[in-house]
């Protein structure tokens, strides 16, 4: 996991719109326990592609995580919106 960061952080350094590269690296900061650093990386891809369902149900699970249930709903709410078989946004928005 520790690898991915750097590797995603090296391409980041060079291509600051590199949407994949952001979204690996808020991964592996979800899986580091890492949730304000994946919330940042979801914001600055979601600022670069607004209609990016991953991004939004990272940020979801991001937010959930740090007990900003009411964020947490409307980010899963979102993914559902963008994409409404999304079974995993589904769920973690029921479970809020």
């Amino acid at each position: 996991v520790d690898n991915l960061v750097r590797i995603c952080s090296n391409t980041l350094s060079n291509d600051p719109k590199h949407t994949k590269a952001y979204f690996i690296r808020a991964s592996a900061y979800m899986k580091k326990g890492m949730y304000e650093d994946a919330l940042q990386d979801c914001e600055d891809l979601i600022n670069l592609d607004p209609n990016h369902a991953g991004a939004f149900y990272l940020r979801g699970c991001a937010n959930e995580k740090l007990g900003e249930l009411d964020n947490a709903i409307e980010d899963f709410t979102r993914v559902l919106e963008l994409d409404p078989n999304h079974v995993n946004a589904a769920y973690a928005r029921g479970a809020c």
